[in-house]
Parts: C-alpha cells; structure tokens; sequence
C-alpha cells in the first residue's frame, strides 16, 4: 500500500533533516531517551493539520511539524544549541517544497531550552514548521 501524502511529507522532511551536517539520529516518532547513541538527535511529529482553502476537487491544507533536538555536549549547552539551529533552518529553506511534495515549508518558532539550568549537559529544544500542501479530495496520497 502506498503512503499518505501526510506520510510522504514526514519521509520528505526526514531526508532534509538526515542532511543536516554534524546531526546524529534522526526518527520518525519519539526517541527514547537511553537509546539515543548519537547527538544531536531528533524526531519529527505531526502537530494540527487543518484545511485552509477548499477548491471543490483540491484542498490545500496547513500542518504543524514539530521537529524536537536533543543534545548531550560536555562544554556550555546553549552554545552548542545556538551553533546548530541554523544549520537545520538553512537545510528548511534551502528545500522548502521537500522535493516538490509540498508547496511550503516554513519555521514558525522556537520554543525555549530545556532544561534550562546552564550546567547541564543534555537539553532539549523544538522547532515548530507550518507545511503548507495540497491534495485531491478524493485521494489523500497524492499530491495535487
């Protein structure tokens, strides 16, 4: 059976993220913690996914991504987060159709470290994306 659309945009979107240099594990899902082996990892979840525009046959719809870092460095955490970040966002910019799997990929925040105490060695970070695609009515695993 073929994937989904939305499924196709999760592979798409793992892809750009496995590209980004220095990233170490990357998933499709929650990572659990101990099984982490390298740094700095990520997962990618779905967030809301809600029609924007409804043209008969087509629908254009807005999704949610939430891309989750973790890190585990040794010297000043923040330092290392700061250091990365902009490697995944200019990875997000440089391929915002995935491949031409959707008409828009954008970063729209940033949450806030955790945790937040400057001696830690791990902390963890979320970027949020708004995927912006369009599919038939009638067949969710095509891209229209």
């Amino acid at each position: 059976m073929a994937n989904s659309l939305r499924e196709q945009i999760f592979m798409a979107f793992k892809t750009v993220i496995e590209g980004v240099d220095g990233i170490g594990q990357v998933s499709r899902g929650k990572i659990d913690p101990l099984a982490i082996n390298r740094y700095p990892a990520a997962f990618i979840l779905p967030g809301l996914d809600q029609v924007s525009e409804d043209l008969n046959t087509l629908v254009t719809r807005d999704m949610q991504v939430f891309l989750f870092l973790w890190f585990f460095v040794q010297v000043d955490i923040h330092l290392a987060m700061e250091a990365f970040l902009p490697k995944v966002q200019q990875a997000v910019a440089d391929d915002y159709t995935l491949g031409g799997v959707v008409i828009d990929i954008s970063e729209t925040a940033i949450e806030a470290p955790f945790p937040l105490s400057d001696d830690q060695t791990q902390a963890g970070v979320v970027m949020e994306f708004l995927v912006k695609y369009r599919t038939r009515r009638d067949n969710p695993y095509l891209t229209a």
